[in-house]
């Protein structure tokens, strides 16, 4: 335990010092970094949200990721049913930290799987539009459809299906 607040310690003073560098510099970082850790029975066994190669039924593993850049996670207005920042509705309220470094793991078996943690999102000029992001995000945190721009958000999620194929996902948050 005393391992675990030590490493949680250390991540919120790079974070803190990150975000000050960030803001005296005046520095919009757009990038996210990071190294991965994966243990699986197939390449492609684990659960992600958007893993772009099919996943394998009988698959397990564990992905571990320690990843660093700008935090984004628009807080939806959870009294109101169905209100859904990612698909254009405004949110509550936006949290937004210049530098974090944050944790990502996600263990799967299977169509069953659970992820928490730090993960990526995309967003470029295709987003830039009222039934997506244009209400909570400025003009200057979208990338180019060329060169999309990265933030991490803090997720939580259990699921219980897998796409087979990158087709057959629901629409792309």
């Amino acid at each position: 335990m005393l391992i675990v607040l030590t490493v949680l310690k250390i991540l919120v003073v790079v974070s803190v010092a990150g975000s000050l560098w960030s803001i005296l510099l005046k520095r919009n970082i757009t990038k996210v970094g990071g190294v991965s850790f994966t243990l699986s029975s197939y390449e492609k066994g684990l659960w992600f949200d958007h893993d772009s190669k099919e996943f394998n039924p009988k698959g397990w593993g564990i992905k571990i990721n320690l990843n660093w850049g700008k935090m984004i996670r628009p807080i939806k207005k959870f009294w109101i049913p169905g209100n859904n920042p990612w698909k254009g509705d405004k949110p509550w309220f936006v949290i937004r930290i210049p530098f974090m470094v944050g944790i990502f793991v996600s263990v799967a078996l299977g169509k069953y799987g659970v992820y928490l943690g730090t993960k990526t999102f995309r967003v470029s000029e295709k987003h830039r539009s009222f039934d997506r992001y244009a209400l909570w995000m400025p003009p200057d945190e979208f990338g180019t459809d060329e060169n999309p721009a990265t933030y991490l958000q803090l997720s939580v999620s259990i699921r219980d299906r897998g796409w087979l194929n990158w087709e057959d996902r629901p629409e792309e948050n």
